[in-house]
């Protein structure tokens, strides 16, 4: 693994990341780590009270600020809201982040979720993960990463029917709640 190591959590929307794991990033941060937070959509589609531009724009600022909190990078893949498919584009934008960022370890949203972005953002990251070190992947503006990082996935609390998923693991983050 790199020294010092990287990480890098990859939502389908701003926040996804700082919900559901963003104690685990500021341990790590704390700890020496690398953090880098991606999103896949900019989340133009969360307010009712701003355009989808205006909200996007609000988003992925506050995305960055939250981000800077503990020093990690932000990146933006270019997806938009509630039209997040596993399709080309957007798994050639989601392989340019991870080459970009070269994490070792990287954190998606789970496959089985309440929310289809999330689904669909899930399966372009666990694909980009594998297609990242290929060098003739479509995307050729960066190296290709070094190997396959190891993927993880947030907990989402339920499955899709809404009934308790349990747990894999647990991070105490009592040390950096307040940062969360």
């Amino acid at each position: 693994m790199q020294t010092p190591p990287r990480i890098l959590s990859f939502g389908a929307h701003p926040d996804d990341t700082e919900f559901r794991c963003g104690g685990t990033l500021a341990l790590l941060a704390r700890r020496g780590w690398q953090v880098g937070i991606a999103t896949v959509t900019g989340g133009g589609g969360g307010s009712r009270e701003h355009d989808f531009e205006q909200t996007r724009k609000i988003r992925l600022a506050e995305s960055k600020d939250a981000a800077a909190v503990i020093g990690a990078e932000f990146h933006y893949a270019g997806g938009a809201d509630m039209d997040v498919d596993f399709c080309h584009d957007l798994r050639v934008k989601v392989v340019h982040v991870l080459r970009a960022f070269r994490p070792g370890v990287v954190i998606a949203c789970p496959p089985d979720d309440y929310h289809t972005d999330h689904e669909e953002a899930s399966r372009l990251v666990r694909a980009a993960c594998f297609f990242a070190p290929i060098p003739n992947y479509p995307e050729q503006t960066l190296e290709p990463i070094e190997a396959v990082p190891y993927l993880y996935y947030t907990h989402a609390g339920t499955d899709i029917m809404g009934h308790p998923a349990p747990a894999q693991f647990l991070m105490d983050i009592s040390s950096v709640v307040a940062v969360k």
